[in-house]
């Protein structure tokens, strides 16, 4: 079976890991139409959980904060963090070097396509 959906190749910036700007319209809006989907899920999600996150901003702009989070720490290797993205050289490198500046948080970037 083969699937309906065009194909289009859009051009990576290797250094930046984003793409490059898509300068056909006709492909922009076909993409842009592929992903009302993920739109609506989004906006979706967005609506159901606004009024927990709501509830949750009036109680912090109250004083009230839960007991279980973490008092605050003099000590930045606490708090700070490191951001790699995955495609920036070989896996086995980037592991021995985030080793290296023992960095106990990761904020890994990965490519959505």
């Amino acid at each position: 079976m083969v699937s309906k959906r065009q194909q289009i190749d859009i051009p990576w910036h290797s250094q930046s890991e984003q793409p490059y700007v898509v300068p056909d319209k006709q492909a922009k809006r076909w993409l842009q139409r592929a992903a009302i989907g993920d739109y609506c899920k989004a906006i979706g999600k967005s609506l159901w959980f606004a009024p927990i996150i709501t509830a949750q901003y009036l109680a912090l702009g109250r004083g009230w904060f839960p007991s279980q989070w973490a008092k605050p720490s003099p000590s930045a290797k606490d708090f700070l963090g490191l951001a790699v993205g995955l495609m920036s050289c070989p896996w086995q490198q980037l592991s021995d070097e985030i080793k290296k500046l023992g960095v106990k948080h990761i904020l890994l970037r990965i490519p959505v396509w």
